[in-house]
């Protein structure tokens, strides 16, 4: 049984053990001449027969041993967690699929993929996947290693892949951004250093944006938002970054300009709803999730058997803290739907945007676009 984790190698050892069950636990932590000796004793299928032993049948253990060893005397392996380098369950499988002394006819692999919910947040699968899938388009290969439809996978998935292929290829939106920021540093321009003694609270007027209003950049613990309103504005509204970016930036020789009279209210109106969340703050996706939530709070016999389960789920879409809201939009059955997305789960997002909440709201940048 493979894992990338000592604290999951030795949660596994104790749950097993708890079960009466043979078995030994291998960490770098661990590593001595007298546990490897232990080790190719119980699975090295090349140790002489007087000296193998049965003392154990099930060995979990960290990627520390999945080089170097053999453990061929087993005929299965267990990946409990998906590695996002797809060479290293290479690794771990020839550890079993040994040439130089067949044990067993077929040997079995067991992979333990994230639930609907990690996919989304980790892209494990996906990215492992195809990265297998390149490996074998270049190296070739006759084995299946992380699913038994790999082929299929990839035939049903072309066009994603295609396209992923496509996306790793162009340019992100940032890197002409990171470019110029790398450059002013690396060759101390002066006009690096002269934003670095620029007042961060300095407010400015520029002209000819075809934004009008107030854009507000500001920082909670890790958080960040781009902010912006205009006169009689009820609310602001949020502006991703690859859009917020490139109103910064300057013209040549644009100079700035001092704000107006309406900008102290209107900036207020900004920094007071900087990190609050307001429904024209939500995108679609958003707001039709919201809508189904509200309907569902509306019918008292859902609202009585979920109603902390609607109180989270709802606040997690006001944070915009889940990687998709299809989900909840297309769902026709709550029960269905708590268990793709699971209160603890639910829970603890709640609880990682409370810490960011209690953290101080600082307000790093303010213009006034005319």
């Amino acid at each position: 049984v493979f894992t990338g984790y000592a604290d999951t190698a030795k949660y596994l050892y104790e749950k097993l053990k708890s079960e009466n069950l043979p078995v030994f636990a291998y960490t770098s932590a661990d590593a001595s001449d007298v546990n490897k000796k232990i080790i190719r004793q119980n699975f090295d299928a090349g140790v002489p027969a007087n000296e193998r032993r049965d003392d154990y049948k099930i060995l979990i253990a960290t990627d520390a041993i999945s080089e170097g060893y053999n453990l061929h005397r087993a005929g299965i392996i267990v990946n409990y967690d998906i590695p996002y380098n797809p060479t290293r369950v290479i690794q771990r499988v020839g550890r079993i699929n040994r040439i130089n002394k067949k044990v067993f006819d077929e040997l079995y692999i067991y992979n333990f993929f994230p639930s609907y919910i990690g996919e989304k947040d980790v892209n494990i699968k996906r990215i492992s996947t195809i990265k297998m899938r390149m490996i074998n388009m270049i190296m070739g290969n006759d084995e299946k290693i992380l699913t038994e439809d790999e082929d299929v996978f990839f035939t049903a998935y072309n066009d994603k892949l295609k396209k992923y292929e496509k996306e790793t290829e162009q340019k992100s939106w940032d890197t002409d951004f990171y470019n110029e920021l790398d450059e002013a540093r690396l060759n101390n321009i002066p006009e690096y250093q002269e934003a670095l003694a620029i007042n961060p609270r300095t407010r400015i007027q520029r002209t000819g944006n075809k934004n009008k209003g107030v854009i507000v950049f500001g920082k909670q613990g890790d958080e960040c938002v781009f902010k912006i309103a205009s006169d009689g504005a009820a609310m602001p509204t949020i502006v991703l970054p690859e859009d917020a970016l490139p109103i910064f930036k300057a013209k040549k020789n644009e100079a700035s300009c001092p704000v107006s009279p309406i900008f102290e209210s209107i900036y207020q109106n900004v920094k007071n709803n900087l990190f609050h969340v307001t429904d024209n703050c939500l995108s679609p996706q958003q707001g039709k999730a919201k809508a189904k939530i509200l309907a569902w709070k509306n019918d008292p016999q859902i609202r009585d058997k979920y109603e902390e389960y609607l109180r989270l789920l709802e606040k997690v879409v006001e944070l915009n803290a889940l990687p998709n809201y299809k989900q909840i939009v297309k769902s026709k059955d709550i029960s269905q739907l708590s268990e793709q997305i699971p209160q603890r789960y639910l829970e603890k997002k709640e609880y990682v945007a409370d810490q960011i909440e209690s953290e101080p709201e600082n307000v790093i940048l303010a213009e006034e676009l005319l």
